[in-house]
Order: structure tokens, then sequence, then C-alpha cells
């Protein structure tokens, strides 16, 4: 795997790459992925329920993979702190897994969460059983916590304090 960069997936972006996935390639210098244009459509619907006209601080980042320039993941916070509470997301994109992209990720996403003041603890969710994510979040700190429930479905719930 090559090094990791990181590309802010601000409105701009993902309605660039959500319309027109051909002239994101060309304008950022990146090689496309199958599921890319697909998570810019989800993340846009997702961003219309926050008022914000660009992506702020605690918003995601699209992966690229340095050796190829392909976009390999996305990472973000799921939302804005409440309560000095947030929570961590990433997808690495089929093809990708097994490298590193996912903790690299999420080790990314979490150092950006820590540096936000008003975050006190950093949670992430999982699918509730011992799987590549669980080991991911092991990897970077966080801490079992027990069971939740994520939009009705059982959920695995993690934890780290932002030191």
């Amino acid at each position: 795997m090559g090094v990791l960069e990181f590309m802010p997936a601000t409105r701009k972006v993902l309605r660039l790459l959500a319309s027109e996935p051909e002239d994101f390639a060309a304008e950022y210098g990146v090689r496309l992925h199958e599921v890319a244009q697909t998570v810019a459509q989800h993340s846009l619907s997702f961003m219309k329920s926050f008022p914000y006209e660009t992506s702020p601080d605690w918003f995601g980042h699209f992966a690229i993979e340095g050796e190829t320039q392909q976009l390999a993941g996305v990472c973000s916070l799921k939302g804005p702190p409440v309560d000095g509470v947030v929570e961590i997301a990433y997808f690495t994109f089929p093809g990708f897994e097994g490298r590193g992209i996912g903790t690299e990720m999420a080790r990314f996403v979490l150092e950006r969460a820590r540096r936000l003041p008003e975050v006190t603890l950093v949670t992430a969710h999982t699918a509730p059983e011992s799987n590549a994510s669980t080991r991911i979040l092991e990897r970077i700190g966080m801490r079992f916590s027990g069971e939740a429930q994520e939009d009705g479905v059982p959920v695995w719930r993690w934890e780290i304090e932002a030191l």
C-alpha cells in the first residue's frame, strides 16, 4: 500500500463526483472507483440535514491511494459533536480491504475529532460481531463499551476519550 492522501469531501467535490465523475477525475487527477459516484450521491443526501454550504471540520474526506492515485475509501465524523460526543465512520472501497487503508482512515478521522475543542469522547459503531472493523478500532485504541441500537438495528459501541 502506498501512503494515503486525504481530500476534503466538500459539497463542491461531492456534487462534481456525483454528477460528472469523469470531470471530477480529470480536475483532481485521481482514478475513480466504481462505488465512488454512489458514495458521493449518498453523502450529498446525508448532508442535506446540515445547514452548512461547505463541509465544516467535522465532515468527511476521500482517501486516495498514493501510488495509484485511486480513490480507496471515505472517512468522516457522522455529524457535529453533541454534548461533547462525536461518532467516526469509514468505508474502505471494495478491492482495497486488508491493506491497512481502513486503519489509516480510522486513525486520520480520530485525530481530526480529537482536535475539535468541544469533543470529549469519540465513538464508533460496528456490526455486533468480531470483524475487520472491530479489529481496526482496537488498533487505534478504541474499546468496546457495550451494545446499542442504531436506526433500530443492534450494533456494538466503541469509545475512546478525546485527550
